[in-house]
């Protein structure tokens, strides 16, 4: 047999080679991986409803995403493949796309040995459901689009809220007026139980706010900076609900301290 006959058999024995590994890979193994990689590195998932397709592929109905449990995010009708050349060297590499709150988001998860990261990116989300923004009392109608990765015990979220109906938020007797505000986007470090905000804009009709500081193991010590235009200050119920937290004409700083709810 020549050698080019050698290496052409050699090369398409490959896809059955992988095709068997395949086969022999049973899904409750996938779903083990996931869930002990993402426990490792201080996340919980739970999946419901993992089903194996025949060459590297398969669908989840629902992964529930937590840390510290506190839910960040529910995914549902998950398509999902593996790379199935990365299976050789014992690493595991998923790509997928689904579902949450009405919206699309896809990603990619990575595992070699204890190495493992993780990364979403959704688009326009009912904001019902991005449990992550509830935690921060930030509750109302409106879309979400932005991305979170994990990487390690460290993670990050960007998001942004657009043309939404808020609802006010309140955090140890002090009323946030989150209902002035219309779009919202920010930037949210997270390292263990400590949520940084790294930064959060708020703007709607004639005001402008920033939220800064940290929720450390679900409690808050944060502030919110108000920049109203003196044309929204000309109503004298919202000048008076603000007057005590005014700093200087045209800036008012909100605490935003104690338990956060979920």
């Amino acid at each position: 047999m020549s050698p080019a006959k050698k290496t052409a058999i050699a090369l398409a024995s490959v896809p059955i080679m992988l095709w068997c590994l395949w086969m022999a890979f049973p899904a409750s193994a996938i779903q083990s991986v996931m869930e002990d990689s993402a426990a490792e590195h201080l996340l919980d998932l739970e999946i419901s409803g993992l089903e194996k397709g025949l060459f590297c592929n398969f669908r989840v109905e629902h992964i529930r995403i937590s840390k510290s449990a506190r839910e960040l995010i529910s995914l549902h009708n998950i398509e999902a493949r593996i790379h199935p050349l990365l299976l050789f060297l014992m690493q595991l590499s998923v790509s997928y796309e689904g579902t949450v709150g009405n919206g699309t988001v896809s990603g990619d998860i990575f595992r070699a040995g204890r190495e493992f990261r993780a990364s979403l990116a959704l688009k326009d989300a009912d904001m019902r459901s991005i449990r992550l923004l509830g935690s921060f009392g930030i509750r109302g109608e409106g879309t979400v689009s932005g991305t979170f990765s994990t990487e390690g015990s460290e993670a990050r979220a960007d998001f942004a809220v657009k043309e939404a109906g808020f609802r006010p938020a309140e955090f140890s007797g002090v009323l946030v007026p989150l209902n002035f505000f219309s779009n919202i986007q920010g930037s949210l470090h997270i390292t263990g139980n400590m949520i940084k905000i790294e930064s959060v804009s708020l703007e709607g009709r004639d005001i402008y706010a920033r939220i800064k500081g940290v929720v450390n193991t679900g409690v808050a010590d944060l502030t919110m900076e108000l920049m109203p235009d003196r044309s929204f200050l000309e109503n004298p119920l919202v000048s008076m609900n603000l007057d005590r937290y005014r700093v200087s004409p045209g800036y008012y700083i909100i605490p935003i301290k104690g338990h956060i709810p979920v």
